[in-house]
């Protein structure tokens, strides 16, 4: 009996970590793939540790998540690189919420952009996507 446990709460830990949609993604993949150094970051780009953060604007957990990622960066030796990961099958305008992402990165009419540009944008969609997801 508490083999049969053990094993309903080892099925019920994997179907959590894999989010409940019942697929998990395995994939291995160089540093020099995973980290392009045009993407969003926060942290100092020296650090000894790299997160690399896939997100979807719409998903209420990686909202939920972004303020730890940002402590973890702010508190830490730690450079959290962000990229685009929209589910539009369950969330619908994820494609165009990253699209937005990518205009706040590129910035303004220069080109260019500021930390704090992508980070205003990040942010406020974070607290605005339960209006609109």
């Amino acid at each position: 009996m508490k083999m049969w446990k053990l094993g309903l709460f080892v099925a019920f830990a994997a179907a959590v970590l894999m989010g409940g949609t019942g697929v998990a993604f395995s994939q291995t993949a160089s540093q020099a793939r995973l980290v392009r150094g045009n993407e969003p970051a926060r942290g100092r780009a020296d650090a000894p540790v790299t997160v690399v953060v896939f997100c979807d604007f719409q998903c209420p957990y990686c909202s939920s998540m972004a303020p730890s990622f940002q402590r973890l960066a702010t508190d830490y030796p730690v450079r959290v690189v962000y990229r685009n990961f929209p589910v539009q099958r369950i969330h619908p305008d994820a494609v165009r919420a990253a699209e937005a992402g990518a205009c706040a990165q590129s910035g303004p009419s220069t080109g260019a952009s500021t930390p704090t540009d992508i980070e205003t944008m990040c942010d406020s969609t974070w607290r605005t996507a339960g209006r609109w997801a």
